[in-house]
């Protein structure tokens, strides 16, 4: 029995000092959140890490307007750290609206439309709004005075339009016009007596005193009142018009129509809006209008294209000024990109030009170089013969230089014949790039127009009669020829000079009639 006691206590101990633990911990928690103002901070224990989010609600942090999105933000319960945000859509309907202005000014008699302009967007604008007629605002004038039996008649004249009114003055039973029948008449300021009567309204009485008469002035205006200024009537007395005064009219005040955009808004500059004195058209107030439109600028488009050695220029324009721009640098600067490039190209007779131009501007160039002239190589005979003879008739002062490269399927003879066929064209003749060993019997005889030859190493001989009669030859290279044929520079009479270091052999007649180095053909007679 006291073990069955015993069992059923120990689990209601335990469970007491987990209630008391709970208890106290509660009691903890309470005064840890205690903000009215005790002095045990607010005890905040940190989120589990990696916990989930219990988001509270969304709270607008930026309305949206028209012009521009907003944001709402929400916050985590568990950390007030961690937080999320999200765009709110522009929403079309929050225009910022300014005052309502007279887009139709209201007249004396019709209805105004007004039309106010969003301050955030001055394109954003709504109509329709009435603006009551102003109504006439008539100033009067008496036209005709009224007596004892006959009403007065006075006419208006409306400031604003220049319309005009008449309406009735009552009656005034004591504006009598009277006659003096007997006695003394009164004046205006002194008394009378004796009988009168009315001229109006035959009413007679007798007095034995009058009373004067008082001034009974009848006012006109004689200085309209404006705006600011006071104007003035006169009153000339109706029983003796010698008798004048005059009293002001108290000035009118402006009386302001609506506001009208007068100046639209810039990029930069707040707009205008004015508004005129009905009273006066000339009197204007102005006030700061809608507000500056702040700068819209377009995506950025290249203005400016990069060169070698300038980087590019990128502009943006605004779309409420095409005239506001901005400017910032753009693409980088290309570098040279060098190629050859022929710019004087090679002929039969001179050399050619390459220049080194860069691809991106062919006016940056990095120097030049030759390119070798033609050489006719193949079929010399038809080519050579046609180019040769194409050519313009010239001087030996002006001869055309030549390079002939002959192979095995030439001779020099045949080379030769072309010259004779065409004496009128003087030739500089380099064949430095054949292969032929010697040169043949007469190849070259009686052609005058040869002025220089300049032969390949690989000739060693010269034959009989080579060149004789090539009367303009001044120079030829004789440096590898060893062996010179009979009357091989006969009739030559232009060579100045001839160098043959290695000759072995000359025939005889070599130099005949070489009347310009006849020193050197004497020492091998």
């Amino acid at each position: 029995m006291r073990n069955t006691i015993k069992a059923r206590i120990a689990p209601t101990w335990i469970t007491a000092i987990v209630l008391a633990i709970v208890v106290s911990m509660t009691a903890l928690s309470l005064t840890a959140c205690d903000t009215g103002g005790g002095t045990t901070p607010p005890l905040i224990l940190p989120p589990p890490a990696g916990h989930t989010h219990d988001w509270g609600n969304w709270s607008v942090t930026k309305a949206a307007t028209c012009t521009a999105k907003g944001e709402e933000t929400r916050v985590c319960s568990l950390d007030p750290t961690h937080k999320e945000t999200r765009e709110i859509a522009i929403n079309p309907a929050a225009h910022i609206w300014g005052e309502w202005e007279a887009e139709i000014e209201p007249t004396c008699t019709e209805t105004g439309k007004g039309a106010r302009i969003c301050t955030l967007n001055s394109s954003h604008k709504e109509t329709g709004a009435d603006i009551p007629a102003l109504g006439h605002d008539y100033e009067w004038e008496t036209i005709t005075y009224p007596t004892c039996s006959a009403a007065g008649v006075e006419t208006g004249t409306c400031t604003r339009d220049g319309t005009t009114a008449t309406r009735a003055i009552p009656i005034d039973p004591t504006a009598h016009d009277w006659e003096q029948l007997a006695g003394i008449a009164p004046t205006c300021t002194e008394t009378g007596s004796g009988r009168r009567k009315c001229k109006i309204c035959n009413l007679e009485e007798t007095l034995s005193v009058i009373p004067a008469l008082g001034h009974d002035y009848h006012y006109v205006i004689t200085t309209h009142a404006t705006c600011l200024t006071a104007g003035v009537e006169t009153g000339t007395c109706a029983h003796d018009a010698t008798h004048t005064t005059t009293r002001p009219i108290e000035a009118i005040g402006h009386d302001w129509g609506y506001w009208t955009q007068t100046t639209a808004p810039t990029c930069t500059t707040a707009g205008v809006d004015t508004r005129t004195c009905n009273h006066d058209a000339t009197h204007k107030e102005t006030r700061a209008g809608a507000a500056a439109l702040g700068h819209d600028f377009a995506n950025w488009i290249q203005t400016t294209a990069p060169t070698c050695t300038v980087a590019g220029i990128d502009t943006r324009t605004c779309n409420h000024d095409s005239t506001h721009k901005e400017t910032r640098t753009g693409a980088a600067a290309l570098g040279h990109d060098y190629e050859w490039v022929v710019t004087t190209p090679a002929t039969y007779t001179k050399d050619g030009i390459e220049t080194k131009t860069c691809k991106h501007d062919p006016s940056h160039t990095d120097g030049t170089r030759p390119i070798q002239q033609l050489i006719f190589t193949t079929n010399i005979y038809e080519e050579f013969e046609t180019w040769l003879s194409s050519q313009p008739a010239n001087t030996a002062d002006t001869a055309l230089k030549i390079k002939l490269n002959i192979s095995s399927t030439y001779t020099s003879s045949d080379v030769g014949w072309i010259f004779k066929f065409n004496k009128d064209k003087y030739v500089n003749l380099d064949l430095s790039g054949s292969t032929f060993t010697h040169i043949d019997n007469g190849a070259f005889r009686d052609c005058t127009n040869l002025t220089s030859v300049i032969l390949p190493d690989s000739v060693t001989e010269i034959w009989m009669s080579s060149f004789n009669g090539c009367t303009n030859l001044t120079s030829i290279n004789l440096q590898n020829v060893t062996g010179i044929g009979q009357y091989a520079f006969q009739y030559c009479t232009n060579l100045t000079s001839i160098t043959i270091p290695n000759v072995s052999f000359i025939d005889s007649g070599v130099f005949n009639m070489c009347t310009s180095i006849m020193t050197l053909y004497k020492l091998w007679i």
